[in-house]
């Protein structure tokens, strides 16, 4: 006689294979879970984690238009109310950078608005002082970085003179103490009055230091252009070549998207006045020619981070259109820089501004400020499940 199988005998089977699908599909949407708001009424132009009063608890630092506000951390994923740090005149052309600048083994901040000021950390979190790091004019902008891998901050200066076209980029090193050297230029360019520059931080190289990427946007002859440029990085020399020139791209950030530990470059740019994302595949000799398209969409706000833990850069974005709903959500990288499906986070006008282990369970967690007000994170759940 042949061995029957009966219906019931495949329950418990086909159970556990809708269990398991089911969880595996949860799972990948289920990344996230709820909000945790620190403060209703807070707003934020940019948000920092760091340790300002040494007590081994990391504190949230936030930037407005006119202050820089702390919320003192009380455990994982716990805040004090907001207090206000460092009030200064208002201005929307405003950035900070935190570090230990002066080498002091405490955290300090550095703000630029239009000069680039230094507020040393006392050792307790008080920033009563400040001094003038560099002066500038409207226009030029700040980076902070450490570009010699020295554990020393070091500040570049990017500038135009509209007498003689010319643009320029300034490297002021940190020797140590806080005192920066003077500067030196790393790169100039003559160029039409219109136009802007972005630099971009990575190891090209993978020798250990940061080399540089200049994303370059002019308006010659009516015609836009964005032109990228990198520089390898010997001893705080700089040797820039050409890398790529579209009339298209808006913004780029080089990212290792598809696993090989060489940074990769992700491009936004317009295809029949629809914002469409690219990203160039670095083939280990830092040439960039093998495209591949990654979405039809703006990805305004976007945040790179290993959102499900699996060791490749996925990305988190917001979406804001008229009529329709604004949500944040986030994409899965597959490890070769396939994005493929886009999972929902959470509703409203939320924009991702950090990624940060917030919680202390050793996956990164979203900090995110909201519209019209409110600050706040959002938990992984990846290392609980």
């Amino acid at each position: 006689m042949k061995n029957l199988i009966h219906f019931k005998d495949l329950l418990p089977v086909a159970f556990l294979l809708v269990f398991f699908l089911a969880q595996s599909f949860g799972n990948a949407q289920e990344i996230f879970g709820n909000k945790h708001i620190i403060d209703d009424n807070g707003s934020a132009s940019e948000l920092h984690c760091a340790d300002i009063n040494n007590d081994d608890i990391s504190d949230l630092l936030s930037l407005s238009s006119d202050h820089i506000a702390v919320y003192y951390g009380q455990g994982p994923g716990n805040f004090s109310e907001k207090e206000t740090l460092i009030n200064f005149p208002s201005s929307y052309n405003v950035s900070m950078f935190v570090f230990d600048f002066d080498n002091d083994q405490d955290v300090d901040i550095i703000l630029d608005n239009t000069d680039l000021f230094l507020f040393p950390n006392d050792g307790q979190g008080n920033f009563e002082s400040y001094e003038t790091l560099l002066s500038s004019i409207p226009g030029d902008n700040f980076y902070v970085a450490d570009i010699d891998n020295d554990a020393a901050a070091d500040v570049l200066k990017t500038t135009y003179s509209e007498s003689s076209n010319m643009i320029e980029v300034f490297l002021y090193t940190n020797p140590g103490n806080g005192n920066l050297n003077s500067g030196t230029v790393i790169y100039d360019r003559l160029i039409p009055p219109e136009n802007s520059i972005a630099l971009h931080f990575t190891d090209l190289q993978q020798d250990g230091d940061l080399d540089i990427m200049i994303d370059l946007y002019y308006n010659d002859w009516d015609e836009t252009y964005n032109a990228i440029y990198s520089g390898i990085n010997s001893n705080n020399s700089f040797d820039f070549d050409f890398v790529m020139s579209s009339s298209s791209s808006i913004s780029i950030q080089p990212v290792d998207l598809n696993g090989d530990n060489h940074p990769d470059l992700l491009t936004l740019g317009m295809l029949n006045d629809v914002y469409c994302w690219h990203w160039y595949e670095n083939d280990g000799n830092n040439e960039f020619d093998n495209a591949h398209h990654l979405s039809n969409s703006s990805l305004s706000n976007r945040l790179m981070i290993d959102a499900d833990m699996d060791g490749d850069a996925d990305i988190v974005y917001g979406s804001y259109y008229p009529n329709e709903r604004n949500a944040l959500s986030w994409i899965e990288n597959d490890g070769t820089g396939f994005f493929a499906d886009s999972y929902f986070i959470a509703a409203g006008y939320i924009y991702p501004k950090k990624s940060f282990d917030v919680d202390g369970d050793n996956d990164l967690d979203i900090l995110y400020s909201s519209y019209p007000s409110g600050i706040g994170w959002i938990e992984n759940l990846t290392i609980s499940k």
